[in-house]
This record gives C-alpha cells, sequence and structure tokens, in this order.
C-alpha cells in the first residue's frame, strides 16, 4: 500500500512543476461590485435594504439569449410521471433557425445528456414538438390502467391532457405550479396517436432594469434574530434566509432542498443542518434527517449515477448533520437513535466499499454527481463508482470520529474507531496530497489506473480543513492558493471546457460557506471577507438564496438548472452569521462538566456593533452582542462578569446567558487568496488512436503525458509514438498545454496479457442474476497462482444512468467459502448495453479456481432492497500492475 501512495505522490511531483499557475497568488481584488450598509451595487444595478425587513433590486435574473441544451418532460394531467428524478429530453438546437422540428420522442423514454451543446440562440425559435404516445394508449385499451416509470398508475378515465413541462421560458415545471395551461396541451388532431404542439422560445430582447421586491411575509417569532443596526443590509439578507427556510418546510414538517426541489435530499439536508438549520430548527432538522432513514436502519443514498449506493457514497454526510443537532439539543436519546444508522453505514463500506490497493472509500464526489460536469465524458458508472473522492472520503474520516464519540464510554467500539479515524486522517492526508504544490487532488481513477484528477475540489478542501483538528502551513496554503473569481469561489478549478456551467464553471453558496469557515479556521481574514461578500452579494442582488450562479459573472442566469431559496444556500448564509460572524461552537468538555459553547467571533465588515438574541443551545439562551471589528477577542463579558474566552461557557444546566464582546483586529501572515480562478481551464483531452504498438493523436496542445497505471511514462511531443514492448498494464494519455496545465485522462488502453472468458448459461448466452438465481460460481483453471486484476461483462437495464436506485450488488469469495469482494454492477440503461465492472484485484492459485457471486449474504441490499437484478457474459484477467501490494 505504501509503494502505491508513493507512485500516487510520484505522478503529483512529476506533473506538479508544469502546475505553478495554480498556485500564483493575487492580493489586486478588482471587485466588480461594492457593498455599503443599505446597498449592493454592480455597475448599473443596484439592490437596496429598504428596511430590514424588504429589499429591492433591478439585477436581470431571467436570461435573455436561449441556453442549450433545452431540458423538458412530457406530464400526464401536469404530473411529474414520465421518468425519474434527472431524466430529461433535450432539445440542441442549430443557430441561424426560426422554425425547428424536433424528433419524434416516445412518451416514458428520456433522451441521453448531449455532450456538446450548440451555443445560446439569440433569436426567439418556434419549436414543433411531436410525441409518440401509443404506449400510454394501449395500456389503457388493454386493461384501462397505465404504469407509467415513475411506477404512478393513470386512469385512462383520469386523462385530462399531455403537457410539456421544463425550465426555460415559457415553460414551466407544471409539477410546482399547480396549473395546467391550455397552451402547452398537446393534442392528436389526425388521430394516429402522435400528439403535437407548438411552442415558441423568445430570445434576443434587450435586458431592461427591471425592480423586483422581497418583502419579510412570514412570522419570525421564535427563531434567533440577527440585529445590524448599522447595516440594515445584512440584517435583510438574514431575515430572507430565515424566511426562505420557513417556506422550504414541507406538510410533513420536513426540510425540501429548494423551490423547484420539492423531495427531501440526503447530502442536502445533511449540509444544510450542519451548516445553519439545526441551531434555528432541530426539530425540523430530525424530523427532516429520520425521513432519510429507511425502514431496515440504512442512510438512504440519494438516487443517481447508475442506480445510487455503492456507485454513490456520499450518504454518510448524514452523520454531519445528525451530530449537529445533536449539538443544537444535547439530546441523548437522539444521540442513540443516530448511532445505528451512521455505524450501518460505516461498516458496509469500511468492510466492502474501499479500494484494497489504496484503503480509500470508493464513491463518486460528494454532490457533484451530474458525471459529464466534473468527470471524463468516457468514465460510465462503474469507473466512477470505483474513483475515490476527496469529499467522500473526508465525509468518512469524520464519521468515523463521531462513531468513536458515540458509542459508549470504555466500550470495544470507541476503541476500534478511535483508533480507525487516527489511521485514516494520517492515509488521507498524505494519499490526496501533492507536496510540491501543497494542493489536494478532487478524486483518484479506479484501479488499476489510480491516476489523480488534474482538478481541486472546493468543498472536499474545506470539508479536510474542518474536519482536522489542528491548522497547519499546508492548510494555510489550500486557502492562499485556491483559484477563486471576484464572485466568489469555483467549486472546481481550473474548469473543464465544452460543457455549460452547473458544477462545473459555477460558485455555489452552500461550498462558499464551508470555504468561508475554513479560510476563518486558517486565519486567512481576506479569504474570509471574500467569501462572505460573494454571499451577501449575491443573496441582496438575487433577492433570494439562489442554488448556483457562473463563476466568473456571477449571474444565476445561464447555469443548466437553478433553483429559488435552495435549502442549503438559505443554511449557508445563516452559517455565516452563526459559525462565522459569531463564532458560535459546541464543544465536549469532559463526562462530567457535559458540553459548552465556544465563541471565536470574527467581524469582517467595517460595521462594528452587531447582536444575535434568542439564540438557543442546549435550553440555554443567549444574547450575543459583538463590538468592534476584526477576530481578535479584546474583551469578553458574561452576565456582566469578566469571562476568559478561552473558556467555554457551560451549557450542562440551561440558563440566559447575555454576552458581549469587544473585538479588534490581529495580524494575518497567511492574508493571501488567489483570484485568478476566471483564468484557468484546463486543455481538452487529446483524442488518441492506438494500435498494436503505435499511438497517433491530435490535440490543440502541442504536448501529451503518457501515464502507465499511476505513473508517468513519458511526455511527447509528436505523432506517431511507439509504444515500447515491456509496458504491461492500464495506458492513459492526457494534453499538456503551454502553461503546464493537464487535460483529463483518456480512456485507458490495457497493454499486455489478458484472458477473456465467456459466461454462459442454459444457451442465454449470459448468466441472469438476481431474478430467480441467486448465486452463480465461475471455475476456470490457471497455469500459474499469482496476483491478478479481474473485471466482468455485464448488463443492467433495470434503471437509466442518471438516476434511480437499483444498482446491482454481489459479494464474491475467492477459492473460499467466505466472501472476500463486493462487487456492483451500475444500470446502464437497457439490458441491450453491456459494460465492463471496475476491475478488482484478486489472488488465484495454480489449477483450479472458483469465484462464487453470491446475491443472499449481507450487505449486498442495494437501495432499492427489493430488485438486484443483472447479467453477465464475461470474465476478463490480467496481471496486477501492483502485485506486492
Amino acid at each position: 500500500m505504501g509503494e502505491i501512495m508513493h507512485q500516487h505522490r510520484t505522478l503529483l511531483l512529476t506533473i506538479s512543476t508544469l502546475t505553478l499557475l495554480w498556485t500564483t497568488c493575487s492580493t489586486d481584488s478588482g471587485q466588480p461590485f461594492t457593498i455599503e450598509s443599505d446597498q449592493v451595487r454592480e455597475g448599473e444595478y443596484l439592490a437596496r435594504a429598504i428596511s430590514t425587513t424588504a429589499l429591492e433590486s433591478n439585477y436581470p435574473v431571467k436570461d435573455h439569449a436561449l441556453q442549450q441544451p433545452i431540458l423538458y418532460k412530457l406530464s400526464v394531467n401536469g404530473h411529474d410521471n414520465e421518468a425519474g428524478f434527472g431524466q430529461n429530453h433535450y432539445l440542441n438546437i442549430p443557430p441561424g433557425i426560426r422554425q425547428f422540428y424536433a424528433s419524434t420522442v416516445v412518451f416514458g423514454h428520456p433522451d441521453a445528456e448531449p455532450t456538446h451543446p450548440q451555443s445560446p440562440l439569440t433569436q426567439s425559435v418556434t419549436v414543433h414538438f411531436r410525441v409518440d404516445f401509443r404506449s400510454v394508449l394501449n395500456a389503457w385499451q388493454q386493461s384501462g390502467i397505465y404504469i407509467s416509470p415513475t411506477s404512478d398508475s393513470i386512469a385512462r378515465n383520469d386523462f385530462r391532457g399531455l403537457y410539456l413541462a421544463g425550465g426555460t421560458a415559457p415553460l414551466e415545471w407544471l409539477w410546482d405550479s399547480g396549473s395546467t395551461p391550455d397552451e402547452m396541451k398537446f393534442h392528436d388532431e389526425d388521430g394516429d396517436s402522435i400528439y403535437t404542439l407548438s411552442v415558441t422560445f423568445p430570445a434576443g430582447q434587450p435586458q431592461t432594469a427591471e425592480i423586483r421586491a422581497w418583502q419579510l411575509n412570514k412570522d419570525l417569532t421564535g427563531l434567533p434574530r440577527f440585529h445590524s443596526p448599522t447595516a440594515p443590509l445584512l440584517e435583510a439578507v438574514y431575515n430572507l434566509a430565515l424566511e426562505e427556510a420557513l417556506l422550504n418546510i414541507r406538510a410533513d414538517s420536513t426540510f425540501m432542498a429548494g423551490k423547484e426541489w420539492t423531495g427531501v435530499w440526503t447530502r442536502d439536508i445533511s449540509y444544510a443542518i450542519d451548516l445553519g438549520l439545526a441551531f434555528p430548527f432541530p426539530e425540523i432538522s430530525r424530523r427532516t434527517l429520520l425521513a432519510k432513514v429507511d425502514g431496515d436502519g440504512r442512510i438512504i443514498q440519494d438516487t443517481g449515477t447508475g442506480g445510487s449506493w455503492p456507485v454513490s457514497t456520499d450518504r454518510i454526510s448524514w452523520a454531519i448533520g445528525a451530530w449537529r443537532t445533536f449539538l443544537a439539543t444535547g439530546d441523548s436519546s437522539w444521540l442513540e437513535t443516530m448511532r445505528t444508522p451512521i455505524l450501518d453505514a460505516l461498516e458496509r463500506d469500511f468492510n466492502w466499499n474501499r479500494t484494497s490497493k489504496t484503503m480509500l472509500f470508493k464513491g463518486e464526489t460528494s454532490f457533484k454527481d451530474w458525471r459529464a460536469q466534473t468527470y471524463p465524458f468516457w468514465m460510465l458508472p462503474a469507473d466512477i463508482g470505483a474513483s475515490q473522492a476527496l469529499s467522500t472520503n473526508f465525509l468518512f474520516l469524520q464519521a468515523m470520529k463521531l462513531s468513536a464519540f458515540m458509542a459508549p464510554v470504555r466500550s470495544p467500539e470507541t476503541h476500534i474507531w478511535s483508533q480507525r479515524a487516527g489511521i485514516y486522517n494520517n492515509l488521507l492526508w498524505s494519499s490526496f496530497t501533492n507536496q510540491r504544490t501543497g494542493v489536494l487532488t478532487d478524486y483518484f481513477l479506479s484501479y488499476p489506473s489510480l491516476l489523480p484528477a488534474p482538478t481541486r475540489d472546493a468543498l472536499g478542501e474545506a470539508l479536510a480543513i474542518l474536519f482536522t483538528p489542528d491548522t497547519t502551513a499546508f492548510m494555510q496554503n489550500l486557502i492562499a492558493t485556491y483559484p477563486r473569481t471576484d464572485f466568489g469561489t469555483p467549486i472546481i478549478a481550473p474548469q473543464l471546457p465544452d460543457r455549460q456551467p452547473y458544477h462545473n464553471k459555477a460558485i455555489w453558496p452552500f461550498v462558499e460557506t464551508y470555504q468561508l469557515l475554513a479560510a476563518k479556521k486558517t486565519g486567512n481574514q481576506r479569504a474570509y471577507t471574500h467569501s462572505f461578500q460573494a454571499l451577501t452579494r449575491a443573496a441582496a442582488l438575487f433577492l433570494t438564496h439562489k442554488e448556483n450562479m457562473v463563476y466568473d459573472t456571477g449571474s444565476p442566469v445561464s447555469t443548466a438548472v437553478n433553483s429559488d431559496r435552495q435549502l442549503w444556500s438559505v443554511a449557508g448564509y445563516l452559517g455565516a452569521i452563526y459559525q462565522g460572524l459569531f463564532g458560535i461552537n459546541v464543544v465536549y468538555l469532559d463526562e462530567r462538566a457535559g458540553f459548552g459553547l465556544e465563541l471565536k467571533p470574527n467581524n469582517p465588515w467595517k460595521w462594528s456593533s452587531f447582536r444575535l438574541t434568542d439564540f438557543v443551545v442546549q435550553g440555554s439562551r443567549f444574547d450575543i452582542h459583538l463590538k468592534g471589528t476584526g477576530d481578535a477577542i479584546q474583551e469578553m463579558r458574561v452576565n456582566d462578569q469578566i469571562w476568559d474566552p478561552a473558556n467555554p461557557i457551560p451549557l450542562k444546566m440551561p440558563k440566559k446567558y447575555r454576552v458581549v464582546i469587544t473585538l479588534s483586529r490581529s495580524p494575518h501572515d497567511s492574508d493571501v487568496i488567489n483570484l485568478q480562478g476566471s483564468e484557468l481551464m484546463l486543455p481538452p483531452a487529446p483524442v488518441c488512436d492506438l494500435t498494436e504498438d503505435t499511438l497517433h493523436w491530435e490535440s490543440n496542445t502541442d504536448r501529451i503525458v503518457a501515464t502507465l497505471n499511476s505513473m508517468v511514462l513519458d511526455t511527447i511531443s509528436a505523432s506517431p509514438w511507439i509504444v515500447p514492448d515491456s509496458l504491461g498494464g492500464y495506458l492513459a494519455f492526457m494534453a499538456l498545454d503551454s502553461v503546464g496545465q493537464l487535460s483529463l485522462p483518456t480512456a485507458a488502453y490495457l497493454r499486455g496479457p489478458s484472458i477473456y472468458v465467456k459466461l454462459i448459461d442454459k444457451n442465454l448466452g449470459y448468466v441472469d442474476l438476481g431474478n430467480k438465481r441467486e448465486a452463480y460460481t465461475v471455475e476456470f483453471t490457471m497455469r500459474n497462482s499469482g496476483q491478478f486484476a479481474v473485471r466482468f461483462l455485464y448488463a443492467n437495464g433495470e434503471g437509466p444512468i442518471e438516476t434511480d436506485n437499483r444498482c446491482g450488488v454481489a459479494l464474491m469469495s475467492v477459492n473460499s467459502p467466505e466472501p472476500q469482494l463486493m462487487w456492483s454492477f451500475p444500470q446502464l440503461g437497457d439490458w441491450e448495453t453491456w459494460s465492463f465492472t471496475e476491475w478488482q484485484p484478486v489472488k488465484l492459485q495454480r489449477g483450479a479456481n472458483q469465484l462464487t457471486f453470491d446475491l443472499e449474504k449481507w450487505p449486498l441490499q442495494n437501495m432499492n432492497g427489493k430488485v438486484n437484478h443483472f447479467r453477465i457474459a464475461g470474465m476478463e484477467l490480467m496481471p496486477d500492475p501492483y502485485p506486492d501490494y
């Protein structure tokens, strides 16, 4: 394992001399906006606080160009019943066309997401839609009932119409509006079961300085109140956040993810509760968290790539939301309730879902789950699920630490998880660190490649800093060098080419808040202030806490998807006030004293008087008054008595506390930020063709880097290139541009010997598992014993790549009655599509070998819990590229 980690570092170090642009720092802001006590001004746009409960803005939040692709869905009776979340139809309209006849789509069959969207349209276009509705009509004719892909039963007698829904004007998501407009209703004029509709999409309209307004309408009684007498703008934006939090409470007393996302999402609510919702809404937070635990006591992994867990594993973020709720309430019964789901998730992935060569947890990057936005286009769900992400791994580390605390005192569990947390803390920092440039890599590709991604992850780096007790010069360097823009912190850096803004080329306020808190912890006042200003600017100008914005313009327009009152954006601003400005942190003192409230305020603003009242922590009610600016506590008084700020305020006995803190500014040696984020773009990956031993490549750069497994082989400046005969393993290539930036890697080419074995059962041409058959053994002989890598050709048509929760899962035993490996068989969209699983290392013996799949042993159950079905048609073996580890 140590050698593999060394090889990771070798690759990073070899490349690091070419990537110094990443770490170039700037002290010139050039900020295009200003924030005053009652307003935000950005060029011709102005947001004003009319009062602490009213804002107005003329900032445009509607696009006047037609962004592509246009996403839409079909709807029976105005409900979301054509396809699951993330499954859409797409329009990609060439420029210069005023009348566009879209291809006929079949109801219930979503499109693949286009990899190369057309540029925005600046002229209006009329689109003529055609929908083949025969599958629905035939079902009604045969039984009177149509069962949709979303499992909705739609009766023929209830049919009121087929409608068009979408987020691009004039379309709207009908299930949010509750209306079924006649102008979006399809008609079958000639009775051929092909329904038609024509819609004109406006574009190219001149932007007007339309003044919009927000006025507080919700009653905020009983919630913590923030008072900003000399800066009413800040108080108004805070009140806006509280109101939007209330608007996001559903009828079942749980939090929805946002105005456009009415469901309850594990990662959304977990991050939101951790950032800012636990203290003002402890009971709603608790109910929402419990809504994401299934009947078997498992934390629910949100639907996503290839059928949810184990491709996606960031359900473990539930632990940080649950822990913050406990800190807010001090409820010991909640501590016991949250313990079981967290331990269950930890144990499943710790035992079965780690890469044996690196010991890192598998699974895609947390929340960045829109595949082509951050991963190479060629990566399929199996590749993504076997990658190892910075963000997800640090979430698992934090869950280990919490599990050590939650276990009964002096129990073996306490010792076990405490030891594991210590080991993994060191492992994660050493694995993901580039020693030369002082940055962390976003994710590693799956075994046997194990290449590091050429991007950085703002969320992952912030979590790594916040989840590690100490503060180091290395952490300070992470904050100082992360490439930011005038409008905030992009969630990845550098950006990827040829992809529209969403995760790529975007700023997300909740990630901005985690960066704000990490900057505060490392003492970087400029980065801390920059993030606070970015959050305030966006909410004031937009008059809502938006989901995201474009990284180099700061506009919410032109991102692929966006939503008002996004829950974790709302929580992000609350967190900036609670954890940032007032420095509120609940800490454990000891078994006798229990918990205490630690206050480490930091006022980055020029206004010097703020107050937080009715802030309740574990039954104690706080009134906290800040005077002065800066991050150094000059004096602290608690109930009129001088108080040592190093001593937390005890919470064991509920009391009322009046706290007055006088601040002053302290010098900051690390007060540097990097504002080159808008200038950095990865080069496109090279187009390569490897035939026998000869590589031909095309690239818009002069050089490409050849890699074998996790090692750099050569920098190539001319095509063709002859591959040495001695090379064996996974060969991949990355473009290298003139400033030293590397592209995403190409798909790997397998070099060297391999064996492919067809797997056939009952003349089917494949083996069907999980339908009626729950076990299968592959028997074969080997001439020699040794370490090998194995993968399987499989199909899983139980759901689309984009969503659902039917990823196939099976345990495997290798020449043993006990299982040693877990395999995942992600959804591929249909049964005609075949793909390979990940590679996994196995130890084989000379002579007869048996690899046995078992679908009945724990913990094979996927998130669906009922359907675990896939087919395998072949097995491929090659020598293990890392045989000694």
